[in-house]
């Protein structure tokens, strides 16, 4: 409790100078302006706590609902009504009325596809009405309806063909293992069979005309394709496995369609792994969490070369946005928890791309390994680690120019809006 306050006099000890009676009423009146000050201030912590802790985060606010019950009688100046500006002719056309948004049903989409079920009539019908010759068709009604196919698990099997050639052997030995035996001894290799069986084509003779000089015909050798090196070295082998299209994860058992079922469900969707868990049990397939997560971290792994180009796409902006949000994370061996950051960078509008980041503290190494190569604007709040880039003009020596955040400003005004309504 403070003891600074001076105490009030007694009223029985005033004294009748009135300059001595002033010298009094100036010290309370300081003291009541201070005591004054301070309530104000204690209200709107209490104010902005109470928000927090009961109210919607939301700013939205209407500016006509400030001055609603203000305080005529407040000791604020106040501010003499503005003349009424003259009425303005009367105008004998009357206004348009407001546009409404449009209610009911909306157009189905064109994207979407179509299964078109024709109705006709019976042939007993058709029958009953004079026969096919008596009717004429003058249309038809059509109507759309909405139909869901529900979402399905299958198995895709990849048989891959296995060969050998004739002209080896695989001998059994003693030991187990397997020796190479070609028939007919050594046997060429497989460019001097092609040669081989190439010459004797050149050398057939050709049939002329008597009398005619004859014309040597050229025999056209046909090209064999090229092979890349991992396919040569495929066909070397005694036992030849016919390829198949690589998996998204290698050695995994998701092919892609799952993987992005399970990416849209989870960072989309928001919907967590162990519900993903049991939605696959009830197709009596047991896809752990683990699991669920490896593919998640694989995923991640094979996008991140086009995570890498959004980034240099986004920092091609001449303005970009950043700001922070804290995180709460675990770690899986020790059980104890930090606080970690996302943080996210917006382009401008002919780079209109979201990018994020992710570092384990606040410190100024992540925003500054993002932005090394970055040339222009930065709007942002606060955070001390962007005073670097505070100047007055885009130069060699200061490639990043530090711009005010408006977002920001308001909220101040915002949070005064409840405590002091008119000034705010």
């Amino acid at each position: 409790m403070s003891t600074d306050v001076p105490l009030l006099p007694d009223p029985n000890q005033l004294p009748d100078d009135p300059a001595a009676l002033k010298k009094i009423i100036a010290g309370l009146c300081q003291v009541v302006q201070g005591k004054t000050a301070r309530i104000e201030q204690l209200e709107h912590q209490m104010d902005l706590l109470v928000k927090r802790l009961l109210q919607p985060s939301s700013e939205k606010i209407d500016p006509r609902q400030l001055a609603l019950f203000a305080d005529l009688d407040s000791g604020d100046p106040q501010v003499p009504p503005a003349e009424a500006p003259p009425e303005a002719p009367a105008d004998n056309h009357e206004k348009p009325p407001r546009r409404r948004d449009a209610h009911g049903r909306r157009r189905p989409p064109h994207t979407l596809e179509r299964q078109v079920y024709l109705h006709d009539l019976s042939d007993a019908e058709k029958a009953a009405l004079g026969g096919v010759e008596n009717l004429v068709c003058i249309g038809e009604d059509i109507t759309c309806t909405y139909e869901w196919r529900a979402a399905s698990l299958f198995i895709v099997e990849h048989h891959q063909k296995k060969y050998t050639r004739t002209e080896n052997r695989t001998v059994a030995t003693e030991d187990g293992s397997g020796v190479e035996q070609r028939e007919g001894g050594d046997q060429p290799t497989t460019s001097e069979s092609n040669a081989a069986a190439i010459e004797p084509l050149a050398a057939v003779p050709q049939p002329t005309t008597e009398g005619a000089p004859a014309v040597e015909q050229k025999t056209t050798v046909p090209e064999l394709p090229t092979l890349s090196p991992a396919q040569q070295e495929r066909l070397s082998s005694n036992i030849i496995t016919a390829a198949k299209p690589p998996l998204p994860i290698p050695g995994g058992m998701a092919e892609a369609g799952l993987l992005a079922y399970v990416l849209v469900s989870k960072y989309v969707d928001h919907l967590p792994l162990y519900r993903l868990e049991k939605i696959f049990k009830r197709y009596d397939v047991a896809f752990s969490r683990q699991t669920l997560w490896n593919w998640c971290a694989g995923c991640g792994e094979l996008l991140s070369p086009l995570s890498d180009l959004l980034r240099e796409q986004l920092l091609e902006s001449f303005v970009v946005h950043t700001d922070d949000t804290p995180v709460k994370l675990r770690d899986a061996f020790t059980q104890q928890q930090c606080q970690a950051r996302f943080w996210v960078y917006v382009g401008d509008e002919q780079h209109p791309f979201h990018w994020f980041d992710f570092t384990t503290t606040r410190k100024r190494a992540g925003p500054d390994k993002v932005l090394k190569d970055y040339t222009g604007y930065l709007q942002a709040d606060g955070y001390g680690a962007y005073d670097d880039y505070e100047g007055l003009e885009l130069s060699a020596d200061s490639p990043i120019l530090k711009v005010a955040c408006w977002a920001h400003v308001r909220r101040k005004f915002h949070d005064a809006k409840r405590t002091e309504p008119v000034r705010a």
